[in-house]
């Protein structure tokens, strides 16, 4: 039963090799969490990303927020992120406000998320899907966009973490209109996760 909810992501890594990328980029998110009390931290997650085949930073969003055990299966996190990104040569500011409902089950975790951009008004539903074996992490992310009416991203990854750090590719597959083409991104992924 697991292999049929593990076939898509790996199919879409796997066959990845086969298709053409627009780019090559290089993304890292460092977590940093503190227990307030039992159930509750206060966490702040810097998040870079390198594009032109990691070689210009184009990306700085910072969630911050706390996060919340509802019970030994369910959390809750709420962040704000403010958002650099760099466009056509000039960098522009945006605020993004988060909403995640995670549900975790031995190896199995589904993560619900709204993202809201609090300038433009655009809201945007995630669903992330991972599966955890050792140390090895499968995910599969969708992006359902509310303005633009259809599914206009996904993300396959795989990724293997050692104590508080993580190495891992993903494949972003993105489109600008419901009848466009995906568009492919590689993309190597750096975590690093530390409770202060």
């Amino acid at each position: 039963m697991i292999m049929k909810y593990l076939a898509y992501p790996l199919m879409l890594i796997f066959c990845s090799a086969s298709l053409s990328f627009a780019d090559t980029e290089l993304w890292s998110m460092f977590t940093f969490q503190h227990p307030v009390k039992d159930g509750l931290k206060i966490a702040i997650i810097p998040e870079l990303r390198f594009r032109n085949n990691a070689s210009e930073w184009y990306y700085l969003r910072t969630y911050i927020g706390p996060q919340i055990s509802l019970d030994k299966s369910w959390e809750a996190a709420v962040y704000l992120a403010p958002n650099l990104g760099k466009s056509g040569g000039s960098w522009t500011t945006s605020y993004l406000y988060y909403l995640d409902l995670i549900y975790k089950n031995g190896f199995f975790s589904n993560r619900a998320r709204l993202e809201e951009n609090l300038l433009s008004g655009v809201l945007v539903y995630r669903n992330s899907l991972q599966f955890k074996t050792g140390n090895w992490t499968l995910a599969d992310e969708l992006f359902y966009n509310f303005a633009k009416g259809f599914l206009d991203e996904n993300r396959a990854s795989i990724s293997y973490s050692i104590g508080a750090f993580s190495l891992g590719y993903l494949l972003r597959m993105q489109k600008a209109t419901a009848a466009a083409d995906w568009v492919y991104t590689n993309v190597a992924n750096l975590g690093l996760k530390v409770n202060f």
